[in-house]
């Protein structure tokens, strides 16, 4: 009976002794299972949750935003390059006019018109007169132009000139001084193909390496170099009168003709000032038909006609153009168009070389432009 009372003695205190606590206040020892060992582990910072301030700051309302595709990429904030070279560029509009240009014109018509004439069965003289100053004058000037895109900018322009000076001469009527009238009367068509094509963000120089194209550079240019090609067609007609009191001369200078020219333009962005300064160099030739007439009419005391005399003398001609300006051109503030001011100087030479005569057109000219974009 003992025996078997030790035995159950002994089980029970091999079931009992893991849930003794230790009388020093000792760990408790348990038979559980372990936990896992991730729920030892700290949590990383991107998982905390953000700190709540103490006086939070309010949000501005939500305003509209855009938001962008996988395929669409954000707008490109470098300033278009057409608006450099040319304040009026628009890229959504294709249509120009400019609208007109105005042109203070200073025309000089230097010219050695003479032919003999031989005035009834009186005499025989040499017809000559010189030209009286032609007055300034206001010379307006038409383009439309359609922008290309890619393929650059077309033109159709005209413009035209008119312009009379006055005044007292002596040595051309033995019986006293003759009133001189001179007449000058330009017209111009042009058709133009123009493209820019170099530039540059240095040197002047760099503009003559060939690898520098519009599309090779990236951000603001210093210097931008533009060409064009096309064709002119014109007209220019002279004449200058004498009446005195004993004859009345005409002197008559004729062109019609046409031909291609070429032109360079150089500009040079201010995008502090938004202003861009530019100089333009154009050459040009005409070919064509030069018609002189010079006629002489003999008068008695009292003014009546006695005699008269008539020559008329034609010649195919080349008349070389140069015209170079310079100014300052700037955008509207709408971007409706530009303005453009400046100064512009044209020569055209052997416009009356017929024979023995000789007359060469030369023009200089402040211009005030605007371009209306449509």
């Amino acid at each position: 009976m003992n025996r078997t009372r030790q035995v159950w003695l002994t089980l029970a205190l091999v079931l009992v002794m893991p849930h003794i606590v230790d009388a020093d206040g000792g760990t408790v020892v348990t038979t559980a299972p372990r936990p896992p060992v991730t729920a030892y582990l700290q949590p990383s910072i991107e998982e905390l949750p953000p700190p709540r301030p103490e006086n939070p700051i309010p949000l501005p309302p939500p305003g509209p935003t855009t938001s962008y595709g996988p395929g669409t990429p954000p707008p490109d904030s470098t300033p278009n390059l057409g608006s450099l070279i040319d304040p009026a560029f628009r890229p959504d509009r294709w249509l120009r006019v400019d609208f007109p240009a105005a042109l203070l014109l200073f025309p000089q018509f230097s010219q050695g018109l003479a032919a003999p004439v031989q005035v009834g069965n009186l005499y025989t003289t040499t017809a000559f007169l010189p030209t009286a100053q032609l007055d300034f004058t206001a010379s307006p000037a038409f383009t439309v132009r359609a922008d290309l895109r890619n393929f650059g900018l077309l033109d159709l322009g005209y413009r035209f000139t008119v312009s009379e000076g006055t005044a007292n001469v002596l040595g051309i009527d033995p019986a006293g001084p003759a009133f001189l009238r001179s007449r000058l009367d330009v017209q111009v068509m042009e058709l133009t193909y123009a493209r820019h094509e170099f530039q540059t963000h240095g040197r002047l120089i760099d503009l003559l390496d060939q690898n520098l194209r519009i599309n090779d550079l990236q951000g603001l240019p210093e210097w931008t170099l533009s060409w064009d090609l096309g064709a002119r067609v014109a007209n220019v007609y002279f004449d200058s009168q004498a009446f005195g009191p004993s004859l009345n001369r005409q002197v008559v200078n004729y062109f019609i003709g046409g031909g291609p020219k070429v032109g360079l333009t150089l500009t040079r962005p201010m995008p502090n000032w938004g202003l861009a300064f530019f100089s333009r160099l154009d050459l040009g030739a005409m070919m064509g038909t030069v018609r002189q007439q010079f006629s002489e009419m003999a008068l008695d005391i009292n003014g009546n006609p006695v005699a008269f005399g008539y020559t008329a003398q034609r010649q195919a001609q080349t008349v070389p153009t140069l015209a170079a300006q310079f100014g300052l051109s700037g955008a509207s503030p709408q971007k409706l168009g530009a303005w453009q001011v400046g100064y512009q100087f044209e020569q055209w030479w052997s416009i009356g070389n017929v024979s023995g005569s000789s007359a060469d057109l030369l023009t200089h000219a402040f211009f005030l432009r605007w371009l209306w974009n449509y």
